[in-house]
């Protein structure tokens, strides 16, 4: 399909008829995908957490002064480092032996965080794709991966680290309850609850087994949807530091929502740092048009995809528990389950990482890339990278950041080499391993036909999307495992997370609290009224006395003033219905006005002067009418 043709897109709706899409695939997607992010700049412009520590502030007037005030004011930075890999293992269940340590590259970085990310752990068939089937494939990698973060070959220097031998009585890592939500159709969670002896904290620093523990790496959130298998885990020692996890997942696959093609993913609070991971499996093929459909699943994973709210209960259909592990229970300060709010796309979170297999391919003849890659030309051959020009002219993975490739492609390979399939030197054994379908080897036609040959491309991929200088990627790497017709890719990033330390909040709320107060109390109007009695002398009848009063705006803001009833008091006969505000031998001019400050506007005409205003009373008594009267005034 080329650029700006026409493109239908049959998709099975929530009714269960068909809904028909027509339009540009490129236009589509790139609006979908800028829609998605404004909404979640819209929704992230104040954080959760932060609401939930001003929920008790007198007045949104203090809420605005506090979120004025700098960040850095009232926060706290720790640098966190991910380890993240993506490996698409080809429906291979990992043989017994199998070694991960040089994919995840664990003996040589000081990890606070794994995040694994792998596709096809089932074979995509109809029967697991429509049946679901395979659920345990993700259990038999989880060993392996378990194997790999807990037995390094050398223990990274975090403090207090143990040797491995110092190691071998540390439990194995265990799985830790998160929230669940199965697709945009089923946002089901859990909240974490406390066991019993988990707390970390009655243990001393130097105590032996508390160093193994805090060491160890256990498991915090699972997710597979048919193929697509994400598995985070967490070193023990900052299992204090993080709460609110949730996992979720999207199908792109056939008819546009099936799992065979999609993503799973899984984020967590650290600190007060929202953490998303992405794991994905993107459209394939090599043909003109195919990185359209890719463009597609990108901008459908981002606009469906949705994290349950905090609220919603456990699905057991869909996620696990275990008694033994657990996160901090929630708290009065903001600081459990996850505070998430409004926040449930996988672009409302500070960081976000996005792994897979996202299948971009390379726009050059086959010979040329394979001449490319003979003679380690490979920045020439990433000019002509699909997800790299994407990125370069915004077409798709607006915002997001892919570190420098220096590993060659990463598919497709001769299972069990590091020969790329279809490779000229490729003898015939791999034809003449392939039984018949009969047993006969004098019938090839009955064989399984060869594995079509493929362009090499990086298909598998990591980015990241994160605040500017928040994140530094410190390594990208493919390694050489051979169980499938891809290579694995990892990276580790240094993130940099946000506490909001409670004490400072609390206080710089007083500061804005004494601000506020003190900008009310120069906005409030102040008069001075002079004289505040009015002597009007010796009176005779039909004789029109006049007395003059000065009422003075001292404050800095325009004044309002008028004249009022007194309480009670209601100057006129029956016939009068109107409250007066002095009786009928009386009358005061102005009975109300606006005047000005004496420094924050400027004079105003005659008759006013421009900080005052001058009241004159008029007497006129009739025969035997009392003489002695009050009258208010009041500032509005």
């Amino acid at each position: 399909m080329l650029p700006g043709i026409a493109a239908v897109y049959w998709l099975l709706s929530h009714s269960g008829g068909l809904e028909t899409r027509t339009g540009s695939s490129n236009s589509v997607a790139s609006a979908k995908e800028g829609a998605a992010v404004r909404q979640a700049e819209k929704k992230s412009a104040v954080d959760p957490i932060i609401q939930h520590l001003l929920k008790n502030a007198r007045s949104e007037a203090v809420r605005q002064e506090f979120l004025s005030m700098p960040q850095g004011e009232y926060t706290s930075k720790h640098d966190v480092e991910v380890v993240v890999g993506t490996f698409n293992v080809n429906g291979r269940r990992p043989p017994a032996d199998l070694d991960l340590r040089p994919w995840l590259d664990m003996a040589n970085h000081q990890a606070d965080i794994v995040a694994v990310g792998l596709q096809e752990v089932v074979p995509l068939n109809a029967g697991n794709v429509m049946m679901g089937g395979g659920l345990e494939a993700g259990s038999v990698w989880d060993m392996h991966i378990d194997r790999a973060l807990n037995n390094p070959v050398s223990l990274p220097s975090k403090p207090g680290s143990v040797t491995p031998s110092e190691k071998s009585s540390a439990s194995m890592g265990k799985l830790i309850p998160e929230d669940s939500a199965d697709s945009e159709d089923d946002d089901t969670t859990t909240e974490e609850k406390p066991t019993a002896g988990s707390s970390m904290g009655s243990a001393s620093a130097s105590d032996p087994a508390h160093v193994v523990a805090a060491n160890v790496f256990v498991q915090v959130a699972a997710k597979q949807m048919v193929g697509v298998y994400l598995s985070v885990w967490v070193r023990r020692g900052i299992i204090p530091h993080v709460r609110g996890v949730q996992v979720t997942s999207v199908g792109t696959g056939m008819m546009g929502y099936l799992g065979n093609k999609g993503a799973v993913a899984a984020r967590l609070r650290v600190y007060d740092s929202g953490i998303c991971f992405v794991c994905a499996h993107m459209a394939s093929g090599e043909n003109e048009g195919d990185e359209l459909k890719r463009n597609y699943d990108y901008s459908e994973i981002v606009r469906r995809g949705q994290f349950p709210p905090d609220s919603a209960s456990l699905d057991p259909e869909t996620s696990f528990s275990a008694a033994s592990d657990t996160l901090p229970q929630a708290s009065a300060d903001g600081r459990g389950p996850g505070q998430w709010g409004s926040q449930r796309g996988f672009l409302d979170n500070e960081h976000a990482i996005w792994m897979g297999d996202l299948n971009y391919r390379v726009t050059i003849p086959d010979e040329q890339a394979r001449n490319l890659i003979r003679d380690a030309k490979l920045d020439k051959l990433l000019e002509a990278d699909e997800l790299v020009n994407m990125l370069r002219e915004g077409r798709a993975f607006h915002g997001w950041v892919e570190g420098h490739i220096a590993f060659p492609p990463t598919f497709k390979f001769k299972r069990g080499t590091s020969q790329y399939l279809g490779a000229d030197d490729e003898d015939e054994s791999e034809q003449a391993e392939r039984p018949s379908m009969a047993g006969s080897p004098d019938k090839p036609q009955n064989a399984p036909p060869k594995e079509k040959k493929r362009t090499p491309a990086w298909t598998d991929r990591i980015l990241y999307k994160s605040p500017a200088g928040s994140a530094k990627q410190t390594r990208y790497s493919s390694a050489n495992l051979l169980i499938s017709d891809h290579k694995p890719v990892s990276s580790t990033l240094s993130l940099t997370v946000l506490e909001y330390v409670r004490d400072t909040v609390e206080a710089a709320v007083d500061t804005a609290r004494r601000t506020v107060d003190a900008r009310e109390m120069a906005a409030m109007p102040r008069c001075e009224l002079e004289p505040t009695s009015a002597e009007i002398g010796e009176a005779f009848y039909g004789q029109e006395k006049k007395v003059h009063l000065i009422l003075r705006n001292i404050g800095q803001v325009t004044a309002n003033f008028q004249f009022m009833p007194l309480p009670g008091a209601m100057f006129g006969d029956d016939k009068d219905k109107n409250f007066r505000t002095a009786p009928r031998w009386a009358s005061i001019e102005p009975e109300q006005a606006s005047f000005l400050g004496s420094q924050t506007l400027p004079p105003r005409p005659p008759p006013y002067t421009p900080n005052h205003c001058p009241l004159k009373c008029y007497a006129s008594p009739a025969p035997g009418q009392s003489l002695n009267t009050l009258v208010l005034i009041t500032l509005v």
